[in-house]
């Protein structure tokens, strides 16, 4: 169950930052500016 709870927040960090990482994309196209994917 543990593991699971931790996947779950691993998995929302990710969504976060993807939706960040979207707008920042959309503010510019510079690849300094986007952050790591990991």
């Amino acid at each position: 169950p543990e593991a699971k709870n931790l996947l779950k927040d691993v998995s929302k960090r990710l969504e976060n930052c993807k939706k960040l990482g979207n707008l920042e994309g959309g503010l510019s196209d510079d690849e300094d500016l986007q952050p790591a994917d990991g």
